[in-house]
């Protein structure tokens, strides 16, 4: 089943235009960016210890200073 866009973005704050990942709540060990996020900030998956996969879309730009800073996996 496909999930909505809403949902795939429930674990993210984004910029008011919505398409900047600004700080990420969740702790999941695979991450899918929907498309049209553009940009990662500085630091958003920093120290996310679970983290072994992410998906990133075909509208991502710029990922910012160390933003999967002490990712041990």
């Amino acid at each position: 089943m496909k999930q909505e866009p809403d949902a795939m973005l429930e674990n993210f704050e984004l910029n008011k235009e919505k398409n900047t990942i600004i700080k990420y709540t969740g702790n999941e060990e695979h991450i899918a960016i929907p498309e049209g996020i553009t940009s990662i900030m500085d630091g958003v998956f920093k120290k996310q210890k679970k983290l072994e996969s992410i998906a990133l879309p075909s509208t991502l730009k710029t990922i910012g200073n160390y933003a999967f800073a002490d990712c041990d996996r």
